[in-house]
């Protein structure tokens, strides 16, 4: 007989769990969202020329959405008037991805039309791998996208892998932007998958983020940029800038939106005033509305936060916190300043994380979403599930906390010798959508 050693690490305050398994290889231990296979090649040289009607190109092929990035990243267009409309669920995982919208020294294409994504999602993006990170400025399904609306599409299951090179100041990583500019909207979009930015020098640090790595508004209005209805379950990894679900937003209006998943940041270099965040690590003249964050948060970082690291001359209404940061229950702010701040909650203050997994903590939030509704009307409502979002409470129509989302693996790794007597030591991290505790030896 030989015999397992699974070590798995739970997003939820890091608890390690050690399970003993003995009778199969650990291919046949049932564990999912482990990759199928590993890319073949870039999708740059599988394109085809999606079909057009008036403005609007119909996208119903990977293939397309290929050709949608070079067009953009080879100068042709910036589909500035035009949408892009997506017709069915896409699969990317058969090769890896060139985000769309690229920078270099000399020149920088940008995504600037509608894309609408009409409630497909788009699954097994790739860019990069632990052994050979993707050294691109912009990193994302969209790299670099401006005055651009992005809608209505899901990204599922992405592995970024970046890296900073002696000859850059900074990368930018998202799961769908990689950075986001100007009058920029973004509305009922999401991200799952796992994050990762190092350093290959002493130079140079990342903005790494769940859904998007930079969003700057640039006008320094708060609402100047929009994002609506959006989530994040990711693992986020990072030298930098790095949060669960941006890393810096600027002049912009958030509203219904959360974080799950874990954040781990490693400051470049050492004394630089980084953080790392549950929701966002930087953040300057924004609104934030009705939001939640349950990203577990852990680094070296200078400035740590259950939901923003540092921030100034921002608004915060009705949101809430739950993560540990440091491996207890976290604070809501680290550096704060001439921010406005109104009905934000985070354990014990005044609620303990029990009293803020109750109805009563529900309705609270559902009186302060009320109050908010005359002057914004798209602010949702609030309900709790006992078996769903640890608890806590979640976001009407935002998010999908149902048991069938299974947990995420990352990281895998398998030691030891398939020789009986002898013991195999696995050891992998996992979040799931709803970031409630798992039991049991198979998911």
């Amino acid at each position: 007989m030989i015999s397992f050693i699974v070590m798995k690490k739970k997003i939820c305050c890091s608890a390690i769990l050690f399970i003993l398994v003995s009778g199969a290889f650990i291919l046949g231990m049932g564990l999912p969202a482990l990759a199928s296979g590993t890319p073949d090649g870039n999708w740059n040289s599988y394109t085809i020329a999606p079909d057009i009607s008036d403005s609007t190109y119909i996208i119903d092929s990977a293939e397309e959405l290929a050709w949608v990035a070079e067009q953009v990243n080879s100068g042709v267009t910036t589909f500035s008037g035009y949408t892009i409309n997506v017709t069915q669920d896409i699969d990317l995982s058969a090769h890896y991805w060139t985000p769309i919208g690229t920078s270099s020294t000399i020149t920088s294409n940008s995504f600037q039309g509608t894309f609408d994504g009409n409630g497909h999602k788009i699954s097994g993006l790739s860019i990069g791998t632990a052994e050979s990170p993707s050294t691109l400025v912009y990193n994302g399904f969209f790299g670099y996208a401006k005055n651009s609306s992005i809608k209505n599409v899901g990204l599922e299951n992405v592995a970024v892998y970046t890296a900073i090179t002696d000859m850059m100041d900074r990368v930018h990583v998202g799961g769908l932007v990689g950075y986001l500019e100007e009058a920029s909207a973004l509305e009922n979009c999401y991200v799952t998958g796992y994050l990762e930015s190092k350093k290959l020098s002493d130079r140079g640090a990342s903005y790494t983020g769940g859904v998007v790595g930079e969003l700057y508004g640039e006008l320094m209005v708060p609402g100047n940029a929009t994002v609506k209805n959006c989530y994040s379950s990711c693992v986020v990894r990072a030298n930098g800038q790095v949060g669960g679900f941006c890393a810096s937003i600027w002049s912009a209006l958030v509203i219904n939106c959360y974080s799950t998943g874990l954040v781990n940041g490693v400051p470049v270099p050492a004394t630089s005033q980084a953080g790392a965040a549950g929701f966002v690590a930087k953040s300057e003249s924004t609104i934030y509305m009705n939001s939640f964050s349950r990203c577990d948060v852990t680094g070296t970082m200078k400035y740590k936060a259950g939901f923003a690291a540092y921030t100034y001359s921002c608004t915060y209404i009705n949101n809430y916190a739950t993560g540990c940061v440091g491996g207890r229950p976290g604070a809501f702010f680290d550096a704060q300043w001439s921010n406005t701040l109104s009905n934000n909650y985070w354990p014990d203050s005044p609620y303990s994380l029990a009293q803020m997994q109750s109805d009563e903590f529900t309705e609270l939030l559902n009186t302060n979403a009320s109050d908010l509704a005359p002057s914004e009307p798209k602010v949702v409502q609030w309900q709790r599930a006992a078996a769903e979002n640890g608890g806590f409470p979640q976001l009407i129509g935002v998010g999908d906390f149902s048991a069938s989302h299974a947990p995420k693996i990352f990281n895998l790794t398998v030691n030891g010798r398939l020789t009986e007597g002898h013991t195999l030591t696995a050891s992998y991290d996992y979040s799931d959508m709803d970031n409630r505790a798992e039991s049991g030896t198979t998911y």
